[in-house]
Formats: C-alpha cells, sequence, structure tokens
C-alpha cells in the first residue's frame, strides 16, 4: 500500500478484515485494517509477514495465526476486542508495538510453536503481556513489557528466554512459570 496513514482496509462490521489461507510467501504491507467483528488479520497455513501496517480498532483478535509461520515487522496492533496475536503455530514479532488490546497482548493457548519478540513494546493490555502455554520455545529480547492487567509473562508448558527485557508495573507477577 501508499502507508497505513492512506491505505485502509475498513472490514465495515464483517467477521475478518483479511483473510491468509495456503498462500505462499504472502506479504502484507503498509496498510490500516480497521472494523472487523472478528479477527481483522487471520492467517492460515502459508508462510509470511505483516510488514509496517496498524491493526486497530477490530472486535476480536488483532492478528489470528494457524498452523503457519508468520513475521510481523514494525507493525502496531493496538486497541483491538481481543488479543492483539493469536497464535496457533510460530511467530516473530519485531520492532512492533502491542497496546491496549482487551485480552492478552500475545496469546498461545494451546498447541503453539514458537514466539520470538524482538525490540517490541507490550503495555496496558487487559490480560497477560505475554501468554504462552503449551508450546516449544519463548524468546523475549530487547522488548519492554509493562502496565498489562495480568502477569507480564506467563509461560507454562515450554521453554523460555527473557534477556535484555524490561518487565515493570504489571498487575500480576512479572514473570510466572509454570511446568504443569
Amino acid at each position: 500500500g501508499a502507508g497505513a496513514a492512506s491505505t485502509v482496509i475498513d472490514a465495515n462490521g464483517a467477521g475478518s478484515g483479511i483473510a491468509v489461507d495456503g498462500a505462499p510467501l504472502t506479504t502484507l504491507s503498509s496498510v490500516r485494517i480497521t472494523g472487523a467483528t472478528g479477527s481483522a488479520i487471520t492467517w492460515y497455513g502459508s508462510h509470511g509477514s505483516v510488514v509496517g501496517c496498524v491493526v486497530a480498532g477490530n472486535g476480536g483478535a488483532g492478528i489470528a495465526t494457524i498452523a503457519t509461520p508468520l513475521g510481523i515487522v514494525g507493525t502496531s496492533i493496538v486497541d483491538n476486542g481481543g488479543a492483539g496475536i493469536e497464535v496457533y503455530g510460530s511467530i516473530r514479532v519485531e520492532d512492533s508495538e502491542i497496546a491496549r488490546n482487551h485480552s492478552s497482548g500475545i496469546a498461545m493457548p494451546i498447541h503453539g510453536d514458537s514466539i520470538t519478540v524482538r525490540r517490541t513494546l507490550i503495555e496496558e493490555n487487559s490480560g497477560y503481556g505475554i501468554a504462552a502455554w503449551d508450546g516449544s520455545l519463548l524468546t523475549v529480547d530487547e522488548s519492554i513489557v509493562r502496565a498489562n492487567s495480568s502477569d507480564g509473562i506467563s509461560v507454562a508448558e515450554m521453554r523460555a528466554v527473557i534477556t535484555r527485557t524490561t518487565i515493570e508495573s504489571n498487575l500480576g507477577i512479572g514473570v510466572a512459570a509454570d511446568y504443569w
């Protein structure tokens, strides 16, 4: 697109703003996605990336990934009705903002693969900053996780590597780790 300020996809109350299903190596770049009643972006079974986008004001998750590796770079995921990102695969998030979503910033509730977060601000979400349960690896580096309504980072049933990251002012525990 011409840029997230001028290229807008308004779902105008439709369930999803964009659904990518099996399209190999797809990149969504420099657009604003708003107005979906469900997830703004739903990504199924294909490698891809979301670069330089604004995902804001949707009724469900900002981005939902299902059985796919997805890169998210330089993207603002804010003010959505669900989690900022729901992960049922693997994601790499870099140089992004995930804030003020009405659930967790990043949520991997069941059987995901891996989450990598670098140089990203995760703040003021209504749930956990990051909730990663039942995956293989969570890596958080050079990021800020603050002022979320539950634990900053909650990890269960998976390995976690957290380096050079500020975790502060969350209403729950800074980092909660459990192996059930």
